[in-house]
C-alpha cells in the first residue's frame, strides 16, 4: 500500500512591513497551489468581512433632494455627496451619531471643518466637501454615521420616520481598501515548488493591517470547522475534552472587548491599560481595575452590570477556563 506523505504546512509568518495602514506579510512555505487558494481566501475575506463607519445619510438645509443645487455654492448636490462618500470615519460608540457641519462665507470646506464629536473619528479631514463662492451663502448639513461590514446601497439604509429632504448614501464600510498577493516559488530541502505567499494590505487607518488579517483568517477559521464536524474526530490520548458550555464560554472570553456595549471613557480606559480581549477583562479583580489611570467607580459599576448582562464577573480565572496549565 502506498504511504502517503504529510501535507506541508507553513512554519512560518512573516511581518515585512507593519505600519499604520499598510501591511506585508510572508506566509512559506505551502503545498503547490495553496499560496493562490489562502491569498484568495484571505483576499475576499479581508475585503467583505471587517466592521468598518461610513456616512449613511445626510441632510443639507433648503435642500429637498440629492439633484438639486444650493446657491453660492460651486458643487452640486451630487458631487457634495460624493465627496462624503470619500469621507472615512470611525465610529466609537455602539450606536449611530450625528455629526454637524456649519459653513458661512467665501471658501473651501473639508471635513476637517465638520464638528467634533468624542464618538466619531475623522479619518481624512483633508478630504475636500464643497467650496462657497458667494461670502453671504452658507451651508449648514447634519451626517448620520453607521457602522457595518463591506457594501450597502442606499436603498437599504432608507427607514420609513426619515424627515423630508433627507439623502441616503451608498456606504463603503470595510476599512480594507485594497488587498493584493503574490505567489512565487520556494525551496523546501530538494523541493523548489513549494508556495510562498506575500499578502499586502491597506487600510483607512480605523484598524491595523494586522488586526485586519487575523479578524479575516479567525471567520474563514470558523466558517472551516463546519465541515470538520461532519466527521467524527477520532479520541486521541492527552486530548482534552471540553464540553459545549464551556467552548461557549472560551469563545465569549476570546472575543474583543468591541464588541461590548461600553461606553467611551470606558472604552478608552481599558486601551489605554492594553485590555484587547474580554478575558483579559474578567480576569482582573475590581481593585485592579479601579487603579487604573481615570477609570472610577461609576465605570467599575457600568462594567460590572454589562458583565453580570453576559454570565460574567470581574476576578474570573480566565487560565482554568482556557485550559492553559
Amino acid at each position: 500500500m502506498l504511504e502517503l506523505k504529510p501535507i506541508h504546512m507553513p512554519d512560518r509568518i512573516v511581518p515585512q512591513v507593519e505600519e499604520d495602514r499598510y501591511g506585508k506579510f510572508l506566509i512559506t512555505p505551502l503545498e503547490r497551489g495553496w499560496g493562490t487558494t489562502i491569498g484568495n481566501s484571505m483576499r475576499r475575506a479581508l475585503l467583505s468581512v471587517i466592521q468598518g463607519s461610513a456616512i449613511v445619510q445626510v441632510r443639507i438645509e433648503n435642500v429637498l433632494h440629492e439633484f438639486s443645487t444650493i446657491r453660492g455654492v460651486l458643487e452640486e448636490v451630487p458631487q457634495i455627496i460624493l465627496n462624503l462618500k470619500k469621507t472615512r470615519v470611525k465610529l466609537l460608540a455602539p450606536e449611530p451619531r450625528t455629526l454637524y457641519l456649519h459653513a458661512k462665507g467665501k471658501g473651501e470646506y473639508y471635513a476637517r471643518d465638520i464638528e467634533q464629536n468624542p464618538e466619531v473619528e475623522i479619518l481624512t479631514p483633508d478630504q475636500h466637501l464643497f467650496t462657497i463662492t458667494d461670502g453671504k451663502a452658507s451651508v449648514n448639513m447634519e451626517m448620520v454615521v453607521d457602522s457595518g461590514r463591506g457594501y450597502v446601497p442606499a436603498e437599504q439604509h432608507k427607514v420609513p420616520e426619515a424627515m423630508i429632504g433627507t439623502i441616503f448614501l451608498d456606504a463603503l464600510f470595510s476599512p480594507v481598501l485594497k488587498v493584493n498577493f503574490t505567489v512565487e516559488n520556494t525551496r523546501v530541502e530538494q523541493r523548489t515548488d513549494y508556495d510562498q505567499l506575500t499578502l499586502e494590505v491597506w487600510t483607512d487607518g480605523s484598524i491595523s493591517p494586522r488586526d485586519a488579517v487575523v479578524q479575516a483568517a479567525t471567520v474563514l477559521s470558523k466558517h472551516i470547522e463546519k465541515f470538520i464536524e461532519l466527521g467524527t474526530p477520532p479520541e486521541v490520548k492527552g486530548v482534552e475534552r471540553v464540553d459545549e458550555e464551556t467552548l461557549k464560554l472560551r469563545d465569549l472570553l476570546s472575543r474583543p472587548i468591541d464588541e461590548l456595549e461600553i461606553s467611551v471613557r470606558a472604552s478608552h480606559c481599558l486601551r489605554d491599560e492594553n485590555i484587547k480581549t474580554i478575558g483579559e477583562l474578567v480576569a482582573r479583580t475590581e481593585r485592579e481595575m479601579l487603579e487604573i489611570k481615570n477609570f472610577g467607580k461609576k465605570s467599575l459599576e457600568e462594567l460590572r452590570k454589562v458583565l453580570e448582562n453576559i454570565g460574567l464577573h470581574f476576578g474570573m480565572d480566565v487560565d482554568r477556563i482556557m485550559g492553559v496549565k
